[in-house]
Order: C-alpha cells, then sequence, then structure tokens
C-alpha cells in the first residue's frame, strides 16, 4: 500500500471518529449524555387531576434549559409579556413592579445526577429565584424522543392545588 493511500486512510478513520465523536449526545446510551445540550420550551402545562392546564406563563412564555457535560445545568423560564421597568438603572422599580418581574419570571441552577435505571434527574439547587428551592433538591422524570424532552415533576403544591408540571423541550440544534 503506498504512503498516500495510508495516510488517506488514517484520515479518513479520525475525520469518521471525530464525526461520530461530536454526534454522541444525540446517540448517547447514558441518560446523562442524552441530556447534555441545551433545549428551548415548547410548552409547559400542569395536570390537576385529570385536567392539563396551561402552566406558569401560559402559552406566551420563553425557556431554555441547560445541561453540561460536567455536571451542572441552568434553566429559566419567563412571560414574554414581562413589562420593563420605566429606568434604565438595574435596582430601580416600586415594590409593584418588582413583583410583577418575579412572578413573570423563574430561574434556578445547580448540579445535577441522573437515575438511569428509573429514568430520572435530580437538580441539586445551588440558586434559585424562589428561596425555598436554593440548598435543595428537585426531581424530574424523564421522557427523551428525538429532539424532544419532557420533564415531569412530582406531585407539588401550588397556588394551593397539588400539581404536576410538565415541561416540554426541544434540543437547540
Amino acid at each position: 500500500m503506498s504512503k498516500r493511500r495510508a495516510l488517506f486512510g488514517y484520515c479518513l478513520g479520525t475525520l469518521l471518529t471525530g464525526a461520530s465523536a461530536l454526534a454522541l449526545p444525540a446517540y448517547a446510551d447514558s441518560l446523562k449524555e442524552q441530556l447534555v445540550g441545551t433545549w428551548k420550551l415548547v410548552s409547559s402545562t400542569r395536570d390537576v387531576g385529570d385536567t392539563a392546564q396551561p402552566w406558569l406563563f401560559g402559552t406566551n412564555s420563553m425557556g431554555i434549559l441547560m445541561y453540561t457535560a460536567d455536571g451542572y445545568m441552568c434553566g429559566n423560564l419567563m412571560n414574554l409579556n414581562r413589562p420593563n421597568f420605566p429606568s434604565p438603572d438595574i435596582r430601580s422599580g416600586t415594590a409593584a413592579e418588582k413583583a410583577a418581574a418575579f412572578d413573570a419570571f423563574f430561574a434556578y441552577c445547580g448540579r445535577f445526577e441522573v437515575n438511569d435505571a428509573e429514568r430520572f434527574v435530580v437538580h441539586k439547587v445551588e440558586s434559585s429565584l424562589f428561596p425555598n428551592w436554593t440548598g435543595g433538591l428537585q426531581k424530574r422524570f424523564v421522557e427523551l424522543n428525538g429532539n424532544r424532552l419532557t420533564l415531569r415533576t412530582p406531585p407539588l403544591l401550588a397556588e394551593g392545588k397539588e400539581v404536576v408540571a410538565v415541561l416540554v423541550w426541544e434540543r437547540v440544534e
């Protein structure tokens, strides 16, 4: 075999190996590898008994969820009609404006761990807009279907009712 042909074969093999490594998260075996990446919110509902209802900010919401290979996550949701403060000063705003901003946004971040066998992820909350979650654990049941990720909460208390939140995300390409 000529040196040129051997070099071509080596380069082609290296290229194909690299390409398959780049595609790993979409076809990975472990749940953690499948979660790694950036996801954009598709829908947000809550199940109250047998009824699915809009959740948090209804159909006028957006959100981003990120999982990193080194085990960190960050997620946020907001109402697209969230009003601006009249002043450009980041620390400005009346109590009512701040309350409205709080009510139209939600975010938390921290480390995460997965349970492959039972198909759930646990978010170890290090920082949260809702202070009660800081330092706690948030469990989410995971369903993956192609580029769609569905996360379901265990029953939680929201507006005085026990609900199961269902958030559907789509992988950002």
